[in-house]
């Protein structure tokens, strides 16, 4: 049973965009591990909140930078989909990321922008913060989009995701 992923907040998208959206997050299984809310989406933008639990820190008490990473990539998914067609299917094909302080024990909050977008690969930069405003991290993922009938047969992939998705 796929979640139900609310976006609080929009701005210049229509709704049968944010639905159509909030239903591509829904079949999500790392969003709802990771439990990310979405805070705000407009067209090339979106913002994303990450609450702090015990789960997501490693050994030292941080949190793990394999999930601040998969932060980065979901906002800059997100904000990639504001600019697509229902018809289209977005891939990351490289993820660059530097830590630039650790974060303990508070929530941290995900920009992403679209820089740049071409017709096949697109360039998208993504900053995390504390709700203070301390910048953690500063990133930039390479987004690939294609018509949707070219990734194969779609059938087959949802069946697979129903197998696997986390309960």
């Amino acid at each position: 049973m796929a979640m139900k992923v609310e976006i609080k907040k929009h701005q210049n998208l229509p709704l049968e965009k944010v639905s159509w959206i909030e239903n591509i997050l829904a079949k999500s299984p790392i969003l709802k591990l990771i439990k990310v809310e979405v805070e705000f989406l407009a067209p090339g933008f979106a913002c994303l909140r990450l609450p702090f639990r015990r789960e997501i820190i490693q050994g030292f008490g941080v949190v793990q930078g394999g999930v601040i990473s998969a932060l980065g990539d979901a906002t800059s998914g997100i904000a990639f989909l504001t600019l697509i067609e229902p018809t289209e299917a977005v891939i990351t094909i490289d993820l660059k990321i530097n830590f630039l302080a650790p974060v303990r024990d508070f929530d941290i909050i995900c920009e992403s922008r679209i820089i740049d977008r071409s017709s096949l690969i697109s360039l998208v930069d993504f900053e995390i913060k504390t709700l203070e405003g301390l910048l953690t991290a500063k990133g930039s993922t390479t987004l690939i989009s294609k018509a949707i009938k070219e990734w194969g047969d779609t059938k087959k992939a949802d069946q697979k995701e129903e197998a696997l998705f986390i309960k």
